[in-house]
């Protein structure tokens, strides 16, 4: 019976008996040559007869082994660094029983991206493991091309500690200590990267009998260091900062401001800004007031700007209704698209994508002229610059919590965000202005008055 990577049967084990009565005859398959095997050793390294190369098999066969049948479930488990196939095999009174086994191994295995084993013979380091678990998870698609460069750079920015290169089980807890300690300057996502590779890394070498201590598991466990990093919230534009940045796109012609409906789309439709950047001619559907979001940005193993071949999530893949505002900014777009290739409406005239980086920039650029979120710093150079704190991924904020203000639905927010989970709608989108926050106060003050709750207002002192 054969499953996905699974044979599972009775087989025939065969042990050789311990009184074995010497010489023990071999012949060849062949030539008939017999040859004279006067120990056990010289049983196993007689494989090849010598004249004609053939293999040998023995004279008495059935005399000098023990037989017995056992029932098995074999997994394959891949190649190990050197690329030698690998299995692992579990017996059981019943086909059930050894598949029980097998598949409480497997269970173990799925935290870790997959069922691969390592020689124990190899002189594996955290680095040689980390790639060679993360290029199976690309070829067997577990993992995109851009989260493959995603690990390969946080292995890259480690790979300069030298407990990252020597062998894994020279690794002790105190390396592994005072490396989280150092790195707790950085942020939680930084952190969290390399905490999880690490951790992967010492699943598979413990599981696999590498090592006998897996520092990551257990009641003494090295947990994830907390990032000393003030992370600054993504917050969304006020309606006085959306107005100057609107005004500013809608009087500033296409000539002097090139991305003026990449961002008036962003914030009439809180598309994320990869998602707009692959948009095609195909995915606008002005007469039915649709538009449908079906890919986004992403990179390729060297970092270069490719289009993915679908959205950022499951739910990222979605078909949103154009209000007035968004059917303008859909046609100004159209108006001055420039033909290329992959019919994108956002990119470069010789239909080259453009890097989110440049996007931002551009954005930057454009609130320092209408003083939104203006400050001032010294630059490497030393000299006194300007920036914005504006980016784009806040224009989707700002249509987010306008939404949330205007009182729709959480579950249809969800949707148009084209979030997976309703917490993150909640979460990271709700940050309403000042201004409906009062007067929300105030409905909340009329409602009780109304009602006479607030009878003895009058009377507290």
């Amino acid at each position: 019976m054969k499953l996905e990577k699974i044979t599972v049967g009775t087989y025939t084990n065969r042990k050789l008996k311990s009184t074995l009565k010497f010489p023990i005859q071999k012949i060849c398959k062949k030539c008939k040559t017999i040859y004279d095997c006067n120990s056990k050793k010289e049983i196993k390294s007689l494989l090849k007869c010598s004249k004609c190369k053939n293999d040998l098999s023995y004279v008495d066969e059935n005399s000098l082994y023990y037989t017995s049948e056992v029932i098995k479930a074999v997994l394959s488990l891949g190649k190990d660094l050197n690329g030698k196939r690998q299995t692992k095999t579990f017996t059981g009174k019943t086909q059930e029983e050894a598949l029980r086994k097998l598949y409480a191994f497997k269970d173990t295995l799925e935290k870790t991206e997959g069922p691969i084993v390592l020689n124990k013979a190899t002189n594996c380091s955290i680095s040689d493991i980390i790639k060679h678990l993360k290029k199976e998870a690309l070829q067997m698609g577990r993992i995109s091309k851009n989260t493959f460069k995603t690990n390969m750079d946080a292995l890259k920015r480690m790979q300069k500690e030298k407990f990252v290169n020597k062998s894994i089980t020279k690794v002790s807890r105190a390396d592994l200590l005072s490396y989280f300690e150092s790195i707790r300057k950085y942020s939680e996502s930084t952190i969290k990267k390399q905490y999880e590779i690490i951790s992967q890394a010492f699943a598979y070498a413990f599981y696999q009998r590498i090592i006998t201590i897996n520092f990551f598991e257990g009641y003494n466990k090295i947990a994830m260091p907390s990032s000393e990093a003030v992370a600054e919230p993504i917050t969304a534009l006020t309606i006085e900062e959306e107005k100057k940045l609107y005004t500013y796109l809608a009087s500033t012609p296409d000539s002097t401001c090139k991305h003026k409906y990449l961002f008036l789309l962003q914030l009439t439709t809180g598309m994320r800004i990869g998602e707009c950047l692959t948009l095609s001619t195909d995915d606008v559907d002005m007469e039915n007031g649709k538009l449908s979001i079906k890919r986004t940005l992403t990179k390729d193993i060297d970092g270069n700007n490719i289009i993915g071949t679908t959205a950022k999530t499951y739910s990222g893949k979605r078909t949103i209704n154009l209000n007035t505002m968004s059917r303008m900014a859909l046609v100004g777009s159209l108006n001055h698209y420039h033909k290329n290739k992959e019919n994108l409406l956002f990119c470069k005239n010789d239909g080259t994508l453009y890097d989110e980086g440049s996007i931002n920039s551009a954005l930057k650029r454009i609130c320092i002229k209408c003083g939104i979120r203006v400050r001032n710093y010294i630059s490497k150079s030393g000299k006194d610059e300007v920036t914005s704190d504006v980016h784009s991924h806040m224009l989707r904020h700002t249509f987010a919590t306008r939404c949330v203000e205007a009182k729709i639905a959480p579950a249809v927010l969800q949707k148009i965000m084209g979030h997976t989970d309703i917490a993150t709608t909640m979460k990271y989108y709700v940050n309403v202005d000042d201004h409906f926050e009062i007067s929300e106060y105030k409905n909340v003050e009329s409602y009780l008055e109304q009602n006479d709750v607030f009878l003895l207002k009058e009377e507290i002192s």
